[in-house]
């Protein structure tokens, strides 16, 4: 039976490490930067290997679109990346314009054949009026008022948009179903607030959502930014004096929308072993978990430790 399992962990709250140690027990998890704690992992698992991996296996051509020559398929994709590639040239203003947003857009249409078999949620949000982590996301809204057309055509268009997202996540869902490949995936957000709440989602789909308090919203942005960039923008450095407005933009719909949820605070400063084992049982890992328990812990310790020294190292570089 095919089972599908999301973890939405916020940015800065370890999504990597976490994929390293609770989805592949630790087989594929290696630490990309020292300085600032770093790590990539695959975050995706499908039917127990990578997504690279079955891009090379010969029956996913039997439910490909393309390969498949699903005329009906080819002809929206093609359309849609028309009306997308439209929308980018003309752009203007700085709004849309920022470096995240660009490369959001960007790698939806670099990656638009495959974009059904990918999880696109995290570059989606380009394209989203949903509310991201809890808070207002006018990122659609503000790319079709700068294309200057009628309020009509704008919700039209809008809807066309959203349409096509969910068409691509929902033919996922469905050829994994046929294939009876088990989909385990740990992302950012939730899909019904980058794709869309009117996605439909299997029957035997369960989620997991990163819970985060004032302080661990504060901690986990600074960590976001300094693994990202290797310094802190001067946006963090302006948020850290106005917790309360970010508290519900990046605490909420993630938490609301799941199944449960874990504590980044239990997990990450107080070293919970229940709450460190919910993870690995939501991966169907459990076991692994409690053969290693004693060494999974410190590594769960460690990985914190390591990240509070470097920002401790760059608050004191900055202070100097």
């Amino acid at each position: 039976m095919t089972d599908f399992r999301e973890f939405y962990v916020q940015p800065g709250a370890g999504s990597n490490f976490l994929a390293g140690k609770c989805l592949w027990k630790d087989t594929k998890s290696f630490n990309e930067n020292d300085s600032t704690n770093e790590f990539f992992c695959e975050r995706e698992k499908i039917n127990n290997t990578t997504i690279r991996f079955l891009y090379s296996n010969p029956n996913l051509a039997l439910f490909n679109p393309y390969d498949m020559k699903d005329e009906d398929f080819i002809s929206e994709s093609k359309k849609m990346k028309s009306i997308l590639l439209e929308l980018e040239d003309n752009i203007q203003g700085p709004l849309l314009n920022r470096v995240p947003l660009k490369n959001c857009r960007s790698w939806i249409l670099d990656n638009f054949e495959n974009l059904w078999f990918k999880d696109f949620t995290m570059s989606s949000i380009a394209y989203s009026n949903g509310p991201v982590y809890g808070g207002d996301s006018k990122n659609l809204q503000n790319l079709l008022q700068a294309q200057r057309l009628s309020e009509e055509k704008t919700i039209k268009l809008g809807i066309q948009i959203e349409n096509y997202f969910i068409r691509c996540r929902e033919y996922y869902f469905k050829v994994c179903e046929k294939m009876d490949w088990s989909s385990f995936i740990i992302t950012h957000i939730n899909p019904y607030d980058t794709i869309s709440p009117r996605l439909k989602l299997p029957e035997n789909f369960k989620s997991l959502a990163m819970e985060l308090d004032e302080e661990t919203v504060m901690l986990t942005g600074l960590f976001s930014d300094l693994k990202k960039n290797g310094w802190l923008s001067d946006e963090m450095i302006r948020t850290m004096d106005n917790i309360p407005p970010i508290k519900d933009k990046w605490i909420g719909n993630s938490v609301k929308f799941a199944d449960d949820s874990v504590s980044y605070r239990k997990i990450f400063i107080e070293n919970n072993e229940d709450e460190i084992r919910k993870m690995y049982d939501f991966f169907d890992n459990e076991d692994y978990f409690d053969e290693n328990r004693t060494n999974i812990i410190k590594e769960f310790k460690k990985y914190h430790n390591k990240n509070m020294t470097s920002l401790q190292t760059w608050i004191k570089e900055v202070n100097k």
